[in-house]
């Protein structure tokens, strides 16, 4: 009996980092009746409370694999073994769920539904916010024929492609290597990307364990079809913020030249038009942005940030507190906003306000202030014994 061919393990877990995770249709919703939108809005509203508990197995149970790799195995002729070998390596080393929980704990992110977009098929927008930035979801919804409804897709802002697309390269790179007569039949960027791929392997070795600029020399020697595919940009991106502000800013301006019209392009250039210090141009790439995902307050927060560095603070406490205005529950957030603002502007009243409201209603333990320099200030004040006051208030009696 034939063994059936085995993509390599390791091989395939290389790859599959290239698929980070972390345009709307303008006609109606279809034809869809308002009891199936209610279905897709109840199913994204549990999904966003699943990843609120940090617990991967809603997005696991939902997640269609076997729909998602048809569209990755598409219009490759190899045999039907090793095909399903390709999808059950990648079923055992990949799992969006997994990837979306470890990123919302790794940087204390949240996932949180905003909408369902209108056209075709069917797709809830969501949002990925978290210490290392900003990103946006389109997840592709089916509603299967049992009723049940499931993920079959991600289009992911911060590549500006589809996931299937993303895999898709890797299984092009596995099958070619399985099949050497398939490179021949391959569109040039799928059969250069083959070629490439023991430099892309090494690149990514490079980049993991801490090594940008010999990253960023591999990155430098591959052909440009390669070089301009949007998750080897999207790496490159990742290793020339590692390296400098100078390096990053000319990996933006490739990524812009390469892919002009990529969804992804506002949220990549607001870095690009801040770290030259292009605040209205900033500030309308986030208005971009809002427009494609038919308005979020949160980037109320992001406008916030640019109007501050540009000293304009009043205008950005402005829009801290429309922020909160617009959505509540964004109320956390934008207080750790506007005490930073507060402390700046030496608002010794605000700031004792702000750290008592964070203590009280979240739950902050806040650290030692007299050893962070910024508050050095505010520590000399009226209001910061007041703080201390209230403290020893609190603790219980020892006696």
């Amino acid at each position: 009996m034939e063994a059936a061919p085995n993509p390599s393990a390791p091989m395939l877990r290389t790859l599959l980092a290239l698929s980070p995770f972390f345009a709307p249709a303008s006609s109606a919703f279809g034809q869809e009746s308002e009891p199936a939108v209610d279905r897709f809005v109840a199913f994204a509203t549990a999904l966003e409370e699943s990843t609120r508990a940090w617990d991967p197995s809603f997005l696991e149970e939902n997640f269609d694999f076997d729909a998602f790799m048809l569209t990755v195995t598409r219009d490759i002729e190899v045999e039907d073994v090793f095909r399903r070998a390709f999808s059950e390596a990648v079923r055992d080393n990949f799992s969006f769920g997994e990837v979306v929980v470890q990123n919302l704990t790794q940087f204390d992110g949240t996932y949180v539904f905003l909408r369902m977009l209108p056209g075709e098929p069917p797709r809830a927008l969501f949002r990925f916010a978290g210490d290392d930035g900003l990103n946006y979801h389109e997840l592709h919804l089916r509603e299967r024929s049992d009723g049940r409804i499931s993920i079959v897709d991600v289009f992911a802002y911060n590549t500006g492609e589809m996931l299937s697309e993303t895999m898709r390269r890797p299984y092009v790179a596995t099958a070619s290597d399985q099949n050497r007569s398939l490179v021949s039949r391959l569109l040039r960027p799928e059969a250069a990307y083959v070629e490439a791929l023991p430099r892309i392997e090494a690149l990514i070795r490079l980049q993991q364990t801490g090594k940008p600029k010999k990253a960023l020399a591999i990155y430098r020697s591959l052909p440009e079809e390669v070089r301009l595919q949007p998750e080897i940009l999207a790496l490159y991106l990742e290793i020339a913020f590692d390296v400098d502000d100078a390096t990053y800013l000319k990996a933006l301006a490739v990524y812009s030249e390469a892919h002009p019209d990529s969804p992804a392009l506002d949220l990549l250039m607001i870095d690009f038009h801040l770290l030259r210090g292009e605040y209205e141009q900033c500030l309308a790439r986030i208005d971009a942005l809002d427009r494609r995902v038919l308005m979020d307050p949160y980037l109320d927060l992001y406008r916030g940030n640019v109007l501050l560095d540009a000293g304009r603070k009043k205008e950005a406490r402005a829009k801290y507190e429309a922020a909160i205005e617009r959505d509540p529950r964004l109320e956390y957030e934008a207080w750790w906003f506007l005490l930073g603002l507060a402390v700046l502007e030496e608002d010794h009243a605000a700031t004792l306000e702000l750290l008592l409201a964070l203590e009280s209603d979240y739950g902050v333990e806040m650290l030692d202030l007299e050893s962070v320099e910024e508050y050095a200030k505010f520590v000399a004040s009226p209001e910061y014994q007041r703080w201390l006051e209230l403290h020893l208030e609190e603790e219980p009696d020892q006696g």
